[in-house]
């Protein structure tokens, strides 16, 4: 679904990205993980087309990015940016209808209300559909800000999307990361291919199909995580010392006092 090939792209004299390689199959929730300033962000930004790379290109269901309306990709591809796009007063549902406009403008219709209302349930979010958007505390504006993503591109996922996540986690306590992360789970089981940035290796582990490992702007391992997640690549990526434990078929790090 996603095609990511010989990516390029530099401020001023220094590159973020050099020959960055790989894809999201359909209905493959693949993670992208590295320490800061490994490039994480302005990878998304270029696949989102909030960037252009100075080399190569990036395909969507075999289409170039650049081959796309912006009506035709708001349909296919879906972004929860890093940080809140929307800061008004607005219902939390009116919010998360925003994600429906690609479909029919401002005229919500029962089916796309049935939509919002899943995703908010996706989320964890049910019940608040009456509430402020603005009143609501950061995590809470996160969760909706998923929803609003979900909704983008149908209620429960469906083939030939892409659903991008930046930090989806972030403001977020534990039970409701992994909540977040249920649901993009979820529509990927129902074919819609994930891409998610994330800091945190072990939920990236535990969700993660494959993880491609970032650093100098480079993917320098990319595979299922069990493989990509040795003690090794760990500290090549963040330059911290760690241990692996395995529980459940999963792998853990801990990364050690310095």
């Amino acid at each position: 679904m996603l095609e990511v090939e010989n990516l390029s792209f530099s401020y001023g004299s220094g590159f973020v990205l050099k020959d960055v390689n790989f894809c999201v199959g359909e209905g493959e929730f693949v993670a992208v993980l590295g320490a800061n300033g490994a490039g994480k962000s302005t990878l998304f930004k270029i696949i989102c087309g909030l960037e252009k790379p100075e080399g190569g290109i990036v395909r969507i269901g075999g289409r170039p990015l650049g081959g796309y309306s912006p009506s035709e990709l708001a349909k296919t591809r879906s972004a929860l940016m890093q940080d809140g796009e929307f800061n008004f007063d607005s219902s939390v549902l009116d919010f998360v209808l925003l994600g429906r406009y690609a479909h029919g403008g401002f005229f919500a219709s029962k089916e796309d209300v049935n939509i919002a209302k899943t995703a908010l349930s996706e989320v964890g979010m049910g019940g608040f559909e009456g509430r402020i958007f603005t009143r609501l505390s950061g995590g809470e504006r996160r969760r909706v800000e998923l929803a609003r993503a979900l909704c983008q591109i149908g209620g429960c996922g469906r083939r030939d999307t892409l659903l991008m996540l930046d930090e989806p986690n972030s403001n977020l306590d534990p039970k409701n990361s992994h909540c977040a992360m249920s649901a993009a789970k979820k529509f990927a089981a129902a074919k819609t291919s994930v891409l998610a940035i994330l800091h945190d290796v072990n939920l990236a582990s535990q969700y993660a199909d494959k993880i491609a490992l970032l650093k100098c702007g480079q993917i320098f391992a990319f595979g299922k995580p069990g493989d990509v997640l040795t003690s090794e690549n760990l500290k090549l990526a963040y330059g911290a010392e760690n241990r692996i434990f395995e529980d459940g078929g999963n792998k853990y790090a801990v990364f050690l006092k310095q």
